[in-house]
């Protein structure tokens, strides 16, 4: 597991609201994204309709495609004459997919910036995380601590986990094309195909 999510936030009329949730623990939910969740669909591919209390409508939609190490995530804001812009923060593991991750000095924070395209290397001998993107990336390292996995509890198994974030994303949504973090999230290289089997 590369990376494990993202915590999203909107601004808009001055205000800002949170477009995702997370469960830490002691089963504490923050932020509270999913209130402002006005419809979902899978659909083609799951898609997630965003009302603020502004009546700001922002679209967000998360695509795999077939055969390809990434994932492809994009906002688009579907009320006309608004200004909004977004804050996006990956939350990374890197890690075995049975695994726990948890903060450790040996996590390299340190990104290789180009202009549509970011990249770490958090551990010697890891695949790299890749994202391209439209908009405005800045190095802010932080740890986020005590996420809780309510089904592994559930099994016994190890539930608690620290989510390493190495920086952020701005973007400005308008009334044209969607922006957001189109990213190829992969280990290797873009566009790299999976192994059949």
């Amino acid at each position: 597991m590369l990376v494990n999510g993202l915590e999203v936030w909107a601004e808009s009329g001055g205000v800002e609201f949170p477009l995702s949730a997370q469960r830490y623990e002691p089963g504490v939910v923050y932020p509270s994204g999913f209130k402002w969740i006005e419809s979902f669909t899978n659909e083609p591919w799951p898609t997630w309709v965003y009302k603020l209390d502004d009546r700001t409508r922002i679209q967000q939609e998360v695509f795999v495609p077939k055969g390809r190490a990434c994932c492809v995530v994009s906002w688009r804001l579907l009320t006309a004459g608004r200004a909004v812009s977004l804050r996006v923060r990956p939350l990374l593991s890197v890690r075995s997919y049975h695994a726990t991750h948890h903060e450790n000095g040996s996590f390299n924070f340190m990104a290789e910036v180009g202009d549509t395209c970011v990249s770490w290397r958090p551990y010697w001998g890891t695949p790299r995380v890749r994202v391209r993107f439209n908009g405005v990336y800045a190095a802010k390292p932080d740890w986020y601590r005590n996420f809780l996995y309510e089904t592994e509890r559930s099994r016994g198994l190890d539930s608690v986990e620290d989510l390493a974030s190495p920086g952020e994303f701005t973007f400005a949504l308008g009334d044209a094309a969607p922006r957001g973090v189109p990213g190829a999230l992969d280990g290797y290289a873009a566009g790299r195909r999976l192994a059949r089997g």
